[in-house]
């Protein structure tokens, strides 16, 4: 009886054993799988790290700016234009004006006056009496090829074939004469006062020609209205800047050169 006992008692420590380790073997099984499913999710944060390289590519990115530089070199040609405008200085040197004698007015006619008949015509003799009826100093001489020690010259342009050939003049000659003095007057001191006296009677082809070479000398015209039909002097005298009366007669002409002198 006690032997069965006994037996019983081993049988029932065994099976006790078997079941404990049994227990014991299922139940730590499972808690090592959990961890081992984390292992897992360590190797998906690694593969985490290509992701980050992945952002590597915005190095090469930001090299793409350097071009950036040779933009800025292609302004340097705005200094070469800017240069260019160098050459305008010489321009505004060729553009200068050459130095003009300021534009006669009533006052600047001094004495004594020198008299000239451009083209051997009467009509400086006209000239000549309105200076002597208001008692102005002058002298005439048709040959000078300047204004001399005259303050005043007064040129009287018109042709008188019939003056000339009593002169025993050529035309060229004449115009010859005309061109030189008109250079001297040009750069001289004196002030000149161009008096057309002839009318229409002194604008033919031939005193037109005297004309032109001596509008350039002129300080002051005095053109009768009849020789002025065309506008030849007003026009002339309005491009130039030159003080310019056109009185309608002769007498007219004749107070107007003398106010010119102060009378």
């Amino acid at each position: 009886m006690k032997s069965m006992t006994r037996f019983v008692t081993v049988l029932l420590a065994l099976l006790m054993v078997v079941a404990l380790g049994a227990c014991g073997g299922t139940s730590s099984a499972p808690a090592s799988s959990p961890a081992s499913a984390e292992q897992p999710a360590s190797s998906e944060a690694v593969s985490s790290e290509p992701a980050s390289s992945e952002a590597a590519p915005s190095e090469p990115a930001s090299s793409e700016a350097a071009p950036s530089e040779p933009a800025s070199s292609e302004a340097a040609p705005s200094e070469s234009a800017s240069s260019e405008v160098a050459p305008s200085e010489p321009a505004s040197s060729e553009t200068a004006a050459e130095p003009q004698k300021p534009a006669a007015a009533a006052g600047d006619f001094a004495e004594p006056v020198l008299v000239i008949s451009v083209g051997k015509s009467a009509d400086g003799a006209l000239a000549e009496s309105i200076l002597k009826k208001y008692g102005i100093s002058y002298t005439s001489d048709d040959a000078a090829t300047g204004a001399g020690s005259a303050k005043t010259v007064i040129v009287v342009p018109g042709v008188s074939t019939k003056g000339l050939g009593a002169a025993g003049i050529s035309v060229d000659d004449e115009y010859a004469h005309a061109s030189a003095l008109a250079d001297s007057l040009k750069s001289g001191d004196a002030t000149v006062l161009l008096a057309h006296l002839g009318g229409d009677s002194r604008r033919d082809e031939l005193s037109d020609k005297f004309i032109d070479v001596m509008l350039p000398a002129a300080d002051y015209i005095v053109v009768l209205e009849a020789g002025n039909k065309d506008g030849k002097f007003s026009s002339y005298a309005s491009a130039n800047g030159i003080p310019i009366k056109v009185p309608a007669k002769k007498a007219d002409a004749i107070t107007q050169i003398a106010g010119l002198f102060g009378k």
